[in-house]
């Protein structure tokens, strides 16, 4: 079964649960990026993060559900699952970027994200009870293996059985997802950047990204965020104390 809700509508509300409802009050964050953001800067905004942040960027991704025998993996499941692609490596270098920016610092912290539901009706419903980023999954990609060539490869996973299941395919890896409080724990377990400046000097380093004559860290992260979002399909969102 095809999603019927699209990734937009997935990140957008899925953003909005973790700045306004996940963390502690007390926490800040940077302005997220949304798909359909207009170009156009946002004004009368600036950083209130204070001292030490730490960083989270996120591939979201829209499974399909597989129902019957005729699914790929059903043998290993034995019961409904969700699955979505990993593209090729011959296709794109996006998984392998992911899994290097995981490993390049411990202060990234990387994840895919998918939801555990896929009808227009559970969305409405998770979103009226803020439950979407409570109802999703986080696989951390600094455990993940890197991909090569033409191969064709996966992400499957359980939501609802007692005991879950997260498995890679084509490597026949089984891998580690979290829950949204396993996911606050490893945010808040991470190394954190000593400051906003600091952080965002890293990341565009490690993207090759020219910030050396943008005056201001809130026009930084504006231009850091923007590529990433246009070029990565990667949000990143920024977590430190008010």
């Amino acid at each position: 079964m095809v999603c019927e809700f699209s990734e937009t509508q997935f990140v957008v509300g899925i953003l909005t649960e973790l700045i306004n409802n996940c963390w502690k009050p007390g926490r800040a964050w940077t302005s997220p990026r949304i798909p359909t953001q207009k170009k156009e800067k946002e004004k009368g905004y600036d950083f209130t993060i204070k001292g030490a942040v730490r960083t989270l960027f996120f591939q979201f991704k829209v499974p399909e559900k597989k129902t019957t025998k005729k699914g790929k993996y059903w043998e290993e499941f034995k019961e409904p699952y969700y699955e979505f692609k990993i593209w090729p490596d011959s296709l794109t270098h996006q998984h392998n970027e992911l899994v290097d920016l995981a490993k390049a610092d411990p202060r990234n912290r990387v994840y895919y994200c998918s939801p555990g539901f896929h009808t227009f009706e559970e969305f409405d419903k998770n979103y009226t009870d803020r439950m979407i980023a409570r109802k999703s999954i986080y696989v951390p990609c600094a455990a993940l293996p890197k991909i090569s060539g033409n191969d064709k490869h996966d992400i499957s996973y359980t939501f609802k059985s007692k005991k879950r299941i997260y498995k890679m395919h084509s490597q026949e890896f089984e891998i580690q997802a979290f829950d949204i409080e396993e996911l606050k724990a490893d945010v808040e377990n991470a190394v954190s950047y000593e400051n906003i400046h600091t952080c965002l000097a890293s990341i565009a380093e490690i993207f090759s990204i020219d910030i050396k004559n943008v005056e201001s860290d809130m026009e930084r992260f504006d231009k850091i965020a923007d590529y990433l979002l246009m070029h990565k399909n990667l949000n990143m969102l920024l977590l430190g104390e008010c």
